[in-house]
């Protein structure tokens, strides 16, 4: 996520900059509606990427404990209500507790949830042994609703999880449709002008330095992007931190917590695509041609060394 920060703070300074000259933009409607549109898009890459930080760990940090809690108090019920089947010398109850019991110690969050629920019912369905043995109506009521509240609070930090993944998805989308607005509308509405506000455009140029001086070499040829996910081959995991590069126009980048990388600004023509990551062999660099104005998709599957060595 760190290009995407950087590249959104590049888009404010550049929005800061043509909101100084706005002036300028008023005088044609369509140019002007182009920096209202640049200025709505660019508001909702920000929202986007501040919903994106959180990282997934934290989410499946949260639900792993808030599953493993639930486990002990099941485990707990089921060990009372072992003693209750005990007390009423009820064999198919015992049976049933006990396989409960196994299956508690391993099941993953929804299993354990059914487990839990099942377990309860029998209890209520003797409930004056069970009250003999402290679990009371109330009790068991107090069971039911921390399951309830467990899996209101599972569904929320699924769909918030679900939804960072979309918000990263979506901050791609508009980074590219903005890259792709300075290039094709506000960079020529902005060279009309070179005249009348000589500082705004020196400005202007110095901002975009970074994309204007690789069109010296094709100053006609509109640029292109490299994008696409790194992921574990055995696995399907995504790998972060892994290092692309596109080595004829020195072109790199990181791939984030998602395995998403960007490169952008690229001139058309066959490129070479290499990868590096930690814990992983280098695999063979691969050719693509890429054209004009073009996003090209490339995934990326690495072998982890200790397979190809095998």
């Amino acid at each position: 996520m760190k290009i995407s920060k950087t590249r959104i703070e590049k888009y404010q300074r550049t929005l800061n900059l043509l909101k100084s000259a706005e002036q300028l933009f008023a005088l044609y409607p369509a140019d002007a509606a182009r920096l209202t549109e640049f200025e709505n898009k660019l508001n909702e890459a920000v929202s986007a990427y501040s919903n994106s930080l959180i990282p997934a760990s934290v989410y499946q940090k949260q639900l792993r404990d808030q599953r493993e809690l639930l486990r002990t108090d099941a485990v707990n019920l089921i060990e009372r209500g072992l003693a209750v089947a005990g007390e009423l010398n009820d064999v198919l109850m015992l049976e049933t507790l006990r396989t409960y019991s196994r299956q508690s110690k391993r099941a993953a969050t929804y299993e354990l949830l059914q487990i839990t629920e099942l377990v309860c019912k029998s209890l209520t369905d003797h409930q004056s042994a069970a009250d003999a043995l402290g679990l009371t109506a109330s009790y068991i009521a107090a069971v039911r609703n921390k399951l309830q509240s467990f899996s209101n609070q599972q569904e929320q930090k699924t769909r918030l999880y679900a939804g960072r993944k979309v918000d990263r998805a979506k901050l791609n989308v508009l980074l590219h449709e903005l890259h792709v607005m300075l290039l094709l509308y506000i960079d020529p509405a902005v060279t009309m002008h070179t005249q009348q506000q000589g500082d705004f455009y020196a400005q202007w140029k110095n901002l975009r330095a970074v994309v204007r001086h690789r069109k010296k070499a094709a100053s006609t040829s509109q640029l292109s992007n490299v994008i696409g996910t790194v992921t574990d081959a055995a696995t399907g995991k995504a790998v972060a931190g892994a290092l692309i590069t596109v080595v004829e126009q020195q072109g790199v980048a990181t791939s984030d917590a998602d395995g998403m990388y960007l490169i952008e600004g690229l001139l058309p023509g066959w490129i070479t695509i290499g990868c590096m990551a930690t814990g992983y062999a280098v695999p063979v660099n691969q050719r693509y041609e890429i054209h004009e104005n073009e996003e090209l998709e490339v995934d990326i599957e690495l072998q982890s060394s200790s397979a190809s060595a095998a």
